[in-house]
């Protein structure tokens, strides 16, 4: 099964919040809700909210998947998720 034909585009998929991106990016590199709140200065109950919303707009069931269909989709990066500071600023 082809995922992408050669030289298209990914298809463009639903957009994330900035807030639901910064919650997706510490769950990609496997950080807990709990821990990603401490992270981000909120909830692990809010970052679980944001995830469950992000999951919700793509229409996927885990944060595995949702992390695969944003690096799919271009949302997340791979040097974002293993923390490039050369493109974290």
């Amino acid at each position: 099964m082809k995922l992408q034909l050669e030289g298209n585009d990914p298809p463009e998929g639903p957009k994330l919040t900035q807030r639901q991106l910064d919650c997706l990016v510490l769950a990609a590199r496997g950080k807990s809700n709990w821990v990603a709140g401490q992270l981000l200065g909120l909830s692990g109950g809010t970052v679980h909210k944001y995830l469950e919303a992000a999951k919700t707009r793509y229409g996927v069931a885990t944060r595995t998947e949702l992390v695969v269909r944003a690096l799919f989709d271009g949302q997340l990066s791979f040097a974002g998720v293993m923390g490039d500071s050369r493109r974290d600023g």
